[in-house]
């Protein structure tokens, strides 16, 4: 998958927690990209969001 195609997937994903209410609490960024944390309203739902480059397409593989 190209690295936009990658972007895309990962943003629709973002998109769809924000439309269901989901609001970022955090991110830690480091060399291979984010790691975003939601919570939805004022409740923390210990949601995690991995967004690093390649770590889905890893844990497919």
């Amino acid at each position: 998958m190209s690295a936009y195609k990658e972007f895309l997937a990962e943003k629709e994903k973002i998109d769809r927690l924000v439309s269901s209410g989901y609001q970022i609490k955090g991110v830690k960024e480091d060399l291979s990209g984010a790691l975003l944390e939601f919570e939805r309203g004022n409740q923390a739902l210990d949601k995690e969001k991995s967004v690093k480059e390649g770590r889905e397409e890893e844990a497919k593989e």
